[in-house]
């Protein structure tokens, strides 16, 4: 099994994580009103 590199992993992934961890917040913004 290949470990990706930081820097490809973040290439990759870094704009899914922010999108989804926006939406977490988000939905946490919700929850907690």
């Amino acid at each position: 099994m290949k470990i990706p590199k930081p820097g490809q992993w973040s290439a990759g992934h870094n704009s899914h994580f922010r999108q989804l961890s926006m939406t977490v917040s988000t939905f946490e913004m919700f929850v907690f009103l």
